[in-house]
């Protein structure tokens, strides 16, 4: 595989990444939020950390009412998840170094 192939598998990579994660923000996350907290306390929150704030009182809830749908790992391990790219995006440079050596 090309570099060029390479770093346009991983940007893709990421970018269905942050797609699938702002749905399941979005799609689940505030609407349930919204019926427990009110309109005003569930708006959208572009800041990682309090986006952060707000995915860990949902996932609270779930683990009150002891139901774990699909969607919620991927919501508990965001974070792991997206550290993932990263050795992906490094093998895209590392590949890049070596060819200009």
């Amino acid at each position: 595989m090309s570099i060029e192939a390479h770093f346009i598998v991983v940007a893709l990579l990421a970018i269905a990444w942050m797609l699938f994660d702002n749905h399941l923000y979005y799609r689940y996350v505030l609407p349930v939020l919204r019926e427990v907290n009110g309109e005003s306390a569930a708006r959208p929150q572009l800041l990682p950390w309090r986006r952060h704030e707000q995915v860990e009182a949902f996932l609270g809830l779930l683990d009150e009412i002891d139901r774990r749908p699909w969607f919620a790992w991927p919501l508990r391990h965001r974070r792991f998840i997206a550290l993932m790219g990263v050795p992906l995006a490094m093998t895209v440079l590392l590949r890049m170094w070596v060819q200009l050596q």
